[in-house]
């Protein structure tokens, strides 16, 4: 999947563009007012007591773009709308800076600056909304997810509509799946006028549908659908490594908890929830970065210590290197240090460790024990290969093998894979029941926090549980 949380990360970058642009005209207004003389010099605050309020001022101005609706869904389409919406959350801030001063920080505030702040920052938020609004449209270009709609009627047909016509929603249309066979590579009636409405999959193939036409996402419209075939239709979009995503009446008891969009008041439920999205992403990859380069600092000198061991100890290199899959199903190489003899798989292929494995080496059988082996793959994370929590990445091998057996395997690849994982930690790892371990993957995908990942961590110093 190109992106996830669209909408989610369009806000976070919204917030991010309002707060330097009403810092910035906050200051503006504070030196028209007081250093270039074409107003009146009025005793009263000195510059370190504006510069106290500064920050203040900033939150009231976030506080009053929320409160008059400056961040719901909708807001990058830039109209008179939302340029009445500015204005009245800069007076709505503004009254609650004139609040805070009022009762909080008694003294000679400038009468002139609520005025002139008004009139600094809210032509500059326009100005950046409407920048800010073009910068959009070039980069949705770009990142649009590419969207298959399953279904037909007034819901798919209007859904069909908002998506070509409002960019904002993250979302192109690739084309209709359909339950007719006949009615593949026909148009879909009602929406001549809309461009890839067109009849390009049949419901018994989403995967092909979804690979042929790069599709990111599915999205089910089909009132009358039977629950077993929207779960072969989940499990087709996670073996394409595309999101599926529910019209609300199909959604039953699909999933308990789940993420909803509201795309021109048609609400999308996914069927594939995880709060690993938008923000959440960016705070798990700053977390990775800064805990990987701490402990590559701490562990170095015993990395070069086994490093030597492991030379000394048997024939063959230090590092161990092998193909894995990650996030999307995309392939990387990962690095141990070497634990088996060389040439371990030569005669056997593919297989998993086992208890009392006459493959695994002196030294090795030490470092399976307490992890040691896992090490190098911290360069993975700092890489970005990996994360240093997630399901633990699999070979091609094994994945080709349990895609179609085990329902949901494919839904492991949403997330980047972990150096250690929730599985791992209770013990299930090594030559031990893949759908248990599938089980406690999706647990922890669906119930994500950094406090699960910091326990995780923790847990993984002494889960030494079928390390063999």
């Amino acid at each position: 999947m190109k992106r996830k949380g669209y909408a989610e990360e369009y806000l976070l970058w919204l917030l991010l563009f309002d707060l330097v642009t009403v810092a910035g005209a906050l200051f503006l207004s504070y030196v028209f007012r007081f250093k270039s003389s074409i107003l009146s010099t009025e005793l009263g605050w000195s510059p370190m007591d504006y510069l106290a309020i500064w920050p203040v001022a900033v939150a009231c101005w976030i506080l009053g773009l929320a409160q008059s609706h400056g961040y719901r869904p909708g807001t990058a389409v830039f109209d008179l709308d939302v340029v009445r919406r500015l204005l009245t959350g800069s007076i709505i801030a503004m009254a609650l800076v004139i609040t805070y001063v009022f009762f909080l920080r008694p003294g000679e505030f400038s009468r002139y600056m609520p005025v002139l702040c008004v009139m600094f920052v809210w032509p500059a938020l326009v100005i950046e909304r409407w920048i800010f609004q073009r910068v959009l449209e070039r980069r949705a270009v770009r990142q649009m997810d590419r969207v298959l709609i399953l279904g037909s009627g007034l819901v798919a047909e209007r859904l069909a509509r908002v998506i070509q016509k409002e960019p904002h929603h993250g979302m192109t249309l690739a084309g209709f799946i359909t339950d007719n066979a006949e009615a593949l590579g026909g148009q879909v009636g009602g929406l001549e006028d809309v461009p890839n409405a067109i009849y390009v999959g049949h419901v018994d193939s989403v995967e092909t549908a979804v690979r042929e036409h790069k599709a990111q996402q599915v999205i089910i419209v089909h009132p009358d659908m039977p629950f077993d075939r929207i779960n072969r239709i989940i499990n087709d979009c996670a073996r394409a490594f595309a999101e599926c995503r529910i019209v609300p009446s199909l959604l039953g008891s699909i999933i308990p908890e789940t993420n909803v969009q509201n795309v021109a008041g048609i609400p999308l439920f996914d069927a594939q929830y995880s709060p690993l999205r938008g923000w959440n992403v960016a705070v798990k990859r700053v977390f990775d970065l800064t805990l990987s380069a701490l402990a590559l600092i701490v562990v170095s000198p015993v990395m070069a210590l086994f490093a030597l061991i492991v030379k000394l100890d048997s024939r063959g290199p230090i590092l161990y290197k092998q193909q894995r899959i990650g996030l999307d199903g995309r392939r990387f190489n990962l690095y141990k240090f070497r634990s088996m003899t060389e040439a371990a798989e030569a005669q056997t292929g593919p297989v998993w460790a086992r208890e009392g494995d006459q493959r695994v080496t002196r030294v090795g059988k030490w470092m399976r024990r307490f992890n040691i082996d896992e090490l190098p793959q911290l360069f993975n994370v700092l890489r970005g290969d990996m994360s240093l929590v997630g399901p633990r990445p699999e070979r091609p091998f094994f994945v080709k093998q349990f895609r179609d057996r085990i329902p949901r395997y494919m839904l492991r690849h949403r997330v980047k894979c972990g150096l250690t994982g929730w599985a791992q930690v209770n013990g299930l790892r090594g030559d031990t029941s893949i759908e248990a371990r599938i089980a406690y993957d999706l647990y922890y995908i669906e119930n994500w926090s950094l406090w699960l990942d910091i326990k995780i961590l923790l847990m993984t110093f002494t889960a030494w549980k079928n390390a063999y």
